[in-house]
């Protein structure tokens, strides 16, 4: 969203529907880009915690997480609503226990 906002000339673009190794036009080429080397950036950062730690657990979780299954290996992912169950969950324990006093 950033190089359209700030970029008056670039258009807005979402993730790329298929792979492809270059874009030929402006979208193709933000679109593959931008995603790219967003991966590659999230795959050296798990080689870089594989590496340090020796059973690594990555959980991918969130809005993007389908996004991101195809392209990832070795990893799990979880429901995409996971954090607000998480935060559901604390908030019943706690009304239970404003209950319980």
């Amino acid at each position: 969203r950033a190089l359209h906002d700030y970029t008056a000339s670039l258009p807005l673009c979402g993730p790329a529907d298929e792979e492809l190794p270059l874009g030929r036009t402006t979208r193709a080429c933000i679109e593959q880009g931008v995603i790219a080397s967003l991966c590659y950036e999230i795959a050296g950062h798990i080689d870089r915690m594989r590496a340090a730690y020796d059973r690594l657990l990555v959980i991918f979780t969130g809005g993007d997480a389908k996004f991101f299954e195809k392209r990832f290996k070795n990893t799990i992912f979880a429901n995409c609503d996971l954090v607000f169950y998480g935060l559901n969950r604390i908030l019943e324990y706690h009304a239970c226990e404003e209950n319980h006093r």
